[in-house]
């Protein structure tokens, strides 16, 4: 996940001028898991997972990075994998402390409420709690931001869209729908 975004960054700010791209203003982005994705490259860096509050899901994410030699992978090492910014729709993080002064330009999109599978539906544009884990959609990660130096509408954007997604749980396959018809 993290690793072939980071290599796949790198290889298009090696091959720039095959591409005919600015390596300084490449964009990372993705929906659901892969605004997650999305979010955590561009914030997280290496040293940083050790402040993941969650201790459980800190655990994981270290000994999983440590299994495969790291975050930034193997190939283009000579180049940055650092984004210009990152476009997030319908994501949360599991913590805030990813976030600082180093980190590009945010965007969130967000449904203001979604559902998930039979749950009641619950708010994903807050702080909401799964079982004992805590999670943080746009809003506290937006106003996170601020704390560290963003600036509203400089390099920060909040989006939300009205209406609500829903998450419809299939055997083996979780399918997302949001109801475009109630964006504004």
């Amino acid at each position: 996940g993290i690793i072939d975004l980071k290599t796949a960054v790198r290889y298009f700010k090696t091959n720039a001028s095959a591409y005919r791209i600015d390596p300084d203003k490449i964009f990372i982005g993705g929906w659901s898991n892969g605004g997650q994705l999305a979010f955590n490259a561009a914030t997280f860096q290496e040293e940083e997972l050790t402040t993941i509050a969650n201790e459980s899901i800190r655990t994981a994410v270290t000994g999983l990075v440590d299994e495969m030699g790291g975050m930034e992978g193997t190939d283009h090492l000579e180049v940055s994998s650092s984004v210009r910014g990152a476009l997030m729709l319908n994501v949360y993080s599991f913590d805030l402390n990813s976030i600082d002064t180093n980190d590009p330009a945010l965007m969130f999109i967000q449904h203001e409420e979604s559902r998930i599978s039979s749950m009641k539906h619950i708010n994903t544009f807050g702080t909401f709690t799964i079982g004992n884990d805590t999670f943080y959609g746009p809003q506290p990660l937006f106003e996170k931001a601020k704390t560290v130096g963003y600036t509203d509408k400089a390099d920060l954007e909040l989006i939300k869209m009205m209406g609500q997604s829903y998450i419809q749980t299939i055997p083996g396959l979780t399918y997302h729908e949001p109801n475009y018809a109630s964006m504004s």
